[in-house]
């Protein structure tokens, strides 16, 4: 084989690991893309969660400030009501 001739093959061989080269290049780039995108969307995800959260607490607290409301309206009546039961059994003189 005279270098001519291997110097032909050699240059076919290395179009063929060019063009492979460019096509992993070519899908690289796609992933990248694509992982651009992916990144994005979980930003705008999370964001969307914080709001929600947000909500979700102020809510929350809401509630629980309503909650605590009851409970001390309903504390005031029950101590209001053993006040009331002690006068009366003090009145009839059972305590």
């Amino acid at each position: 084989m005279e270098i001519q001739e291997l110097w032909e093959k050699i240059q076919g061989e290395f179009t063929k690991v060019n063009t492979r080269l460019d096509k992993v290049e070519t899908e690289v780039r796609e992933v990248k893309y694509e992982n651009k995108g992916i990144k994005e969307e979980i930003a705008k995800i999370n964001a969307r969660l914080d709001v929600i959260q947000r909500v979700d607490l102020v809510n929350i607290l809401q509630k629980q400030t309503e909650i605590q409301k009851e409970l001390n309206v309903n504390s005031l009546g029950h101590e209001n009501f053993r006040y009331r039961h002690e006068r009366v059994e003090k009145a009839l003189g059972i305590a």
